[in-house]
């Protein structure tokens, strides 16, 4: 790739990695996706394979659009990071990956400017530049998936906190003596409010559920998609837990929309799939626990762009690092 000093193109590069896929993508300063692809991660070949292969890709995905520059190269990791240097300090699904040096690996191998952030961050950008959180100037970006990610955005800045780990509401305590978190803490919010936690929650209740009998009574089958399935065919067991989901998360949300004064939070992830078995639970929860102080309309609205919130966010900070304006 050309150094973009020399020859730039307004479009970047970014990549949401995953610890069983990356998803790479060329993208235009006005959101628009122009061509993808997708890798498996095989996370158990250690780190510096999965990022020479990410290197390639990226040559490869620039290669086909007929260019040989563009801005800069964005990356989506779920971990924590050392946000100015580009280093991932650790990262659960990703065996390995401790102080891993991601930006300066990327920039040497592709010449070019490389942001690193961290995944939920950079969805909760995306959904502010490109979707449900357009023109709101401070929101809170939730993805309930594997576990519980969040980013904040206060007057319309990310807010990373001194270490770059603000933001991270899965790991708000919810419960005194609660299941073990992937943390290494206990009681966490992820542990209620994840597809992991749904599917634990499922595999307590016991086997006489209409849980057991869509998974065809093999554990392996049940995840949170069957668990909605059972609730909206009125499984008492399955209603109670999205009840049991909704409620802790509205409580979490509430208390957060208190401290900070939000103007909307934005929910996605693979379990807001399921916003029909919770939603309208969440909304009254939440209700009861706002503060009655002076009057406001915290708006709860449902992510619009899936999986491409974290490329589209990765392509929001390129942009911005390198000074091209975003449409």
């Amino acid at each position: 790739m050309k150094n973009p000093r020399r020859a730039r193109v307004d479009k970047s590069v970014c990549i949401d990695l995953g610890g069983t896929n990356m998803r790479i993508a060329l993208v235009g300063a006005g959101g628009e996706i122009l061509r993808r692809a997708r890798f498996v991660t095989h996370a158990d070949r250690g780190w510096r394979d999965i990022v020479e292969r990410m290197a390639r890709g990226v040559k490869e995905l620039v290669a086909t659009e007929g260019t040989e520059s563009c801005t800069g190269v964005g990356v989506g990791v779920p971990g924590a990071l050392l946000h100015k240097e580009g280093v991932v300090i650790d990262s659960p699904n990703l065996p390995g990956w401790h102080k891993v040096p991601l930006r300066r690996f990327l920039r040497d191998r592709l010449h070019c400017p490389v942001v690193v952030e961290n995944d939920a961050d950079a969805a909760a950008l995306g959904e502010g530049c490109y979707g449900a959180a357009r023109g709101i100037r401070n929101y809170l970006g939730i993805t309930l998936g594997t576990g519980v990610g969040g980013g904040l955005v206060l007057d319309g800045k990310l807010w990373r906190g001194p270490e770059a780990t603000a933001g991270e509401v899965g790991h708000f305590p919810v419960e005194t003596a609660g299941f073990p978190c992937g943390c290494g803490s206990h009681g966490c919010l992820e542990t209620v409010a994840s597809a992991t936690g749904i599917v634990r929650m499922a595999l307590e209740a016991g086997r006489d559920t209409e849980i057991r009998r869509l998974s065809g009574d093999s554990v392996a089958n049940i995840d949170a998609e069957v668990v909605s399935r059972a609730a909206r065919q009125g499984d008492r067991v399955a209603q109670g837990i999205f009840h049991r989901m909704a409620v802790t998360l509205a409580m979490v949300l509430a208390g957060i929309v208190n401290l900070l004064q939000l103007e909307a939070l934005i929910i996605g992830g693979g379990v807001a799939a399921s916003w029909d078995c919770f939603g309208d639970t969440l909304r009254q929860e939440m209700q009861k626990r706002l503060f009655s102080g002076p009057p406001r309309d915290v708006r709860i609205l449902q992510a619009e762009l899936g999986d491409d919130a974290g490329i589209l966010g990765m392509a929001r900070r390129v942009f911005e690092e390198t000074g091209v304006p975003i449409g």
